[in-house]
Order: structure tokens, then sequence, then C-alpha cells
């Protein structure tokens, strides 16, 4: 037991006989001492770790400050354009959360080298959906729908109503819903369709989406691996885009899980591998390999960029299961939106663009 321990014990024995409080924060001066090398007293109280630090220069309001200073999370204070219900509460909650997580175990230099790292990737990454082709035509014309909409996780997997909205609340701190108003799921995956089609985590259901960034920056949040691992945990979502903030790496567990991943990044930064290679080796710290975004306010053709079928076969039985009005329809949704769509061609492994294709077989 450290001098810190044992003046606790002491200190609580003590003043809670009282009914004073005992959460002060008497861990401060001695860590500062450590810090400077200054050697503790056996019996040292806060007050003797205090006079020694003034002959430093360090002075109970000074460090006071710079401590609350520093525990800000980067990027926290970024004002945020959106009007999704699902994150009406999410700043203060997340906030709170915070405070209670190991994030704060973090350097200051550690918080802000998360946030470079994520920003990097959220810049260098593409915000995706993946669906199977039967849910296709319903997507294009309709909107992305919440799980609570579809009765769905995934695609025709088992589904908890209860735990879902639990889970949600207790990551955005939001309340009861209306089922259209909760939060829509996919994942961060490479810029280059090649490598995002061959990346092992990333979820793969024959249809991918590639949302376009600049109408969803202010709308999406993140977690490293599923978020619904995090419903018993302190770990909560953070904000993605340009300016992301580090709460949603507290899904990786624990702070060394983090400084883990940093080292990743700064074997990147010395150019010991590629943005993927990284991209690859950070996820890998994550349950699932992925990371996952989740989406807040409707998704609609409008905020679809690209359309990628994982084969050729992919792209036919989406079509071939609609009714014949319903395939011009979406090709003219898919056109009239300027969405490109492409399949991968499995002999050659290359991508062909399949509007023409399409239009020439089905119409």
């Amino acid at each position: 037991m450290d001098v810190v321990d044992r003046y606790r014990m002491k200190r609580e024995k003590r003043l809670g006989a009282r009914g004073i409080r005992t959460d002060t924060n008497y861990r401060l001066p001695f860590g500062l001492c450590q810090r400077e090398g200054i050697e503790i007293g056996k019996d040292w109280s806060p007050s003797d770790a205090w006079e020694a630090l003034s002959k430093k220069g360090i002075t109970p309001d000074g460090a006071y400050s710079k401590a609350k200073k520093s525990s800000a999370s980067p990027n926290d204070d970024v004002k945020r354009t959106h009007s999704a219900k699902s994150l009406s509460n999410f700043n203060e909650h997340r906030r709170q959360k915070a405070e209670k997580s190991f994030i704060n175990k973090l350097t200051p230099e550690e918080k802000q080298k998360s946030a470079d790292m994520l920003a990097e990737m959220f810049d260098k990454g593409s915000y995706r959906v993946a669906r199977s082709p039967e849910s296709f035509g319903g997507i294009i014309m309709n909107g992305y729908k919440s799980q609570m909409e579809t009765g769905r996780s995934g695609e025709g997997a088992a589904f908890n109503t209860k735990l879902r909205k639990e889970a949600s609340d207790n990551m955005y701190g939001h309340g009861d819903l209306d089922n259209s108003e909760y939060e829509k799921y996919g994942y961060l995956g490479f810029a280059d369709d090649g490598a995002d089609q061959d990346d092992y985590g990333r979820p793969d259901l024959g249809v991918t989406y590639t949302l376009k960034k600049d109408r969803m920056q202010d709308r999406t949040t993140y977690s490293f691996g599923d978020s619904l691992n995090t419903r018993k945990s302190l770990s909560t979502p953070g904000y993605g885009g340009d300016k992301p903030t580090i709460e949603g790496m507290t899904s990786l567990g624990n702070e060394n899980a983090v400084r883990d991943t940093l080292s990743v990044y700064d074997g990147y930064k010395r150019g010991e591998y590629d943005f993927n290679e990284m991209f690859k080796r950070a996820k890998d710290n994550a349950d699932g390999s992925y990371v996952e975004l989740q989406f807040h306010g409707p998704v609609t053709a409008d905020d679809i960029e690209r359309v990628t079928f994982s084969t050729k076969g992919d792209m036919i039985r989406a079509f071939t299961g609609m009714s014949n009005r319903s395939r011009v329809d979406v090709l003219k949704k898919l056109r009239g939106n300027n969405i490109s769509v492409q399949y991968r061609d499995e002999g050659t492994h290359s991508f062909k663009d399949a509007m023409d294709w399409l239009e020439e077989y089905f119409l």
C-alpha cells in the first residue's frame, strides 16, 4: 500500500465519522511530486506534498487549473449542426460518461494523438452501410431504416427491441424515441472499394452503400467494434466527422488498448507502413475488427454516393426480386440522384460500371 492509499484510508475514516465528504482530489499533489521527481515521505499529507512542490514554483491554484484544463477532450467544444433527436442530449451525456471512464487516465498528449489519429481515419476512410440484395430496392426508394422500424438486427438475425432501445439510450441519453428516430448502423471503411471488399473485418452482406461525407459529417458517431457490447459498461460513442471526439475509443476496453492503437499510429507517422495497413492494425484492437458508425436522422437516396455489389450475381438478385414497375422506379431514382452503381467482377477482381447494363437488361 503506497502513501496515497494509506493517507486515503486514514482520512476517510477520520472525516467519514464526522459526516464530511471525502472525495477531494488528494491524489493531485502526490502525482505532481512523482512527475517532478520529488521523493514522497512515508507519512506525508497533501500539505507536505504542496510544500515540497512550492519550492519548484508549483502552487495549488495553478495546478488545479491546469489539471482541469487538461482533462478536457480534444474537439469537445466543436459546434455540430444537426437536428437528429437521437443526439438531442448527447453532448452532456457523453461528457458525463467520459468523466467516469478510463479515458481520463490518458495524458493530454495521448488524448490529442487519439483525436489526430481519428481525424485521419475519418478523412481517408469512407462512411459505409452493408446490407443484403433483398433490401436494395427498399433502401433506394424509401431510405435506410432503423432496426426499430425493420424489426431486424442485421439481415434476419434475432432482434430484441427492448435490449436495443436500452443500449441506444445508454449510448446517447435520449430517452424514448419514435422508431424512425433511432440511429442507423454502418461502418468506417476504406475509401478504395477494392481494399474495402478485401477487408476481413468488414460486414459483407452483398451490397455496400457509400454515403456522402458532406451530408453525414455532423450526424455520425462511432465506436470501436460492436456498440451493443457497450451496454453494460461505461463506454460511449464519440462524434465522428472531421473533428472527432475521442470517447468512442472507450469501447476498446481500457487505456492500454488505446495506447496499443496509438503505437500503431506512431508507426504510421514514422513511415513504417501506409494508411491502409495502419487502419487495419488499429481496427485489430476492436471487437470484430471494425469501426462501427451510427448515423442519426434520415438516410435517403440523397445521402448515397455509390452502390457496390459484391458480385454480379448479387446485383441480379437485387433486381430480379422486384416487380417490373419497381425496377423502373429504382433505376430512375439512381439516375436522378447521380448514384453510381458498380459490381465486382469475380474473375478479375476489378469493378465494372453497372448502370448501362442494368438499363439495357431490365428496361
